[in-house]
């Protein structure tokens, strides 16, 4: 359009060259096609400054729609996860509270010894005559066990998971440690003696509680206010796990019932 519109000087010039006939007929179809185009397009009226204005503005609302559309599309994704992730932790937690703990229990007979090791790596040695009963597998909160008889332990550390051992009137609870508790409910005393780390011994009635260092043994009758605590040599209470029964100060009426186990 632009090769086509002539200025009023390239008029003039055609005009003065209209007695050629062949420049009269391509000048004739030029002004035609021009008036042609014009009716087409409507050139001359065309304001492109207007026309940018409304392609900017289209433009503009379509990435407005865009983002709103992409808006909408992450919140509704957002609420679908947490209603997932909600529905998986509700289901967890519900199935953990209504599922039953499945216990194991071992009886040991008497004049034999066995040793076991529990899901968390605690070992376990069980002397004659004992009874223990422990999960399969431990929950999430704790880990708790129940003796009847002399058990030697090796816990396996965990800050996060207490070890309960639960006896006849006393429990024994540690993080990680090693210790030996007789304690037969057929007998009227029991004891607990530390090797390393620390216990907390508590009375079932809540009556006493104290703490153990290593080096000391807890000696106490069924009923006792508060046990009594001494310095002793672990290895005299530790060594029926190898297999030695070793007697010092004590009654023939004792000797004869650890004998007969």
């Amino acid at each position: 359009i632009s090769d086509i519109h002539h200025t009023e000087k390239e008029h003039e010039i055609a005009t003065s060259e209209a007695n050629n006939p062949q420049f009269f007929s391509d000048y004739q179809w030029a002004i035609e096609l021009k008036g042609q185009l014009k009716k087409v397009f409507i050139w001359d009226l065309f304001d492109k400054k207007e026309a940018k204005c409304r392609l900017d503005s289209r433009l503009h609302k379509n990435d407005d729609l865009v983002m709103r559309l992409s808006h909408r599309i992450w919140v509704r994704a957002a609420v679908i996860l947490i209603a997932i992730i909600s529905g998986a932790m509700i289901h967890a937690v519900l199935s953990g509270s209504f599922r039953e703990t499945q216990f194991t229990e071992i009886d040991v007979p008497k004049g034999q010894m066995t040793q076991i090791k529990l899901s968390d790596g605690t070992k376990i040695w069980l002397n004659s005559g004992s009874s223990f009963k422990y999960p399969t597998v431990f929950d999430h909160s704790s880990r708790e066990v129940f003796i009847d008889g002399e058990a030697y332990m090796e816990v396996a550390k965990n800050k996060h998971k207490p070890f309960v051992v639960n006896a006849p009137n006393f429990s024994v609870a540690v993080l990680g440690t090693s210790f030996n508790v007789s304690a037969y409910s057929e007998d009227d005393h029991a004891s607990v003696t530390l090797v390393e780390g620390s216990v907390l011994l508590r009375s079932n009635d809540k009556k006493w509680k104290t703490n153990m260092v290593p080096g000391q043994s807890a000696s106490f009758s069924y009923g006792e206010k508060m046990p009594e605590l001494t310095r002793v040599n672990t290895d005299f209470y530790t060594s029926w796990k190898d297999e030695k029964i070793v007697f010092r100060k004590e009654t023939l009426n004792e000797i004869a019932k650890k004998m007969e186990r």
